[in-house]
């Protein structure tokens, strides 16, 4: 019996310590078409739960929706409003110390063969669609 408590408080304790290493300020510069974005996340975790803000020059600051911790992966969703259309741009990534890789993606695609039949949520650079890239935390 005191072999299954300790486990258990070992298996809590390490979900703890991942979730406490990703909270904080990271920033992360990405090339897009339109040349550098500058993006700053505010993460908070609560386990496996993960909240905070996205922010850049292009859509201000916004939360972010779905957040989730998995060992060291992480993800989440932004919702954007552009020209009166929602997009959700999807993140995963592995987080390694102070950096985490990053790989962005539209949800869903969209004109320019972001979508299911074309690169999805892991379309390169090249696509217009998506991106990868590393964010470093600086608090």
């Amino acid at each position: 019996m005191k072999t299954l408590l300790a486990a258990i408080c070992a298996c809590v304790f390490a979900v703890t310590l991942v979730a406490a290493e990703v909270d904080g300020k990271w920033e992360a510069t990405v090339e897009t078409r339109r040349g550098e974005q500058q993006i700053t996340f505010e993460f908070q975790a609560d386990g496996e739960e993960l909240t905070g803000s996205v922010s850049n020059q292009f859509f201000g600051d916004l939360p972010i929706q779905d957040g989730r911790i998995e060992g060291d992966q992480i993800s989440f969703k932004q919702l954007v409003t552009r020209r009166d259309r929602e997009i959700t741009i999807v993140y995963s990534g592995r987080i390694s110390g102070n950096e985490i890789e990053f790989t962005r993606g539209i949800e869903g695609g969209g004109p320019g063969g972001g979508g299911q039949g074309g690169r999805g949520p892991q379309a390169g650079p090249g696509g217009g669609r998506g991106a990868t890239f590393t964010a470093t935390r600086v608090q």
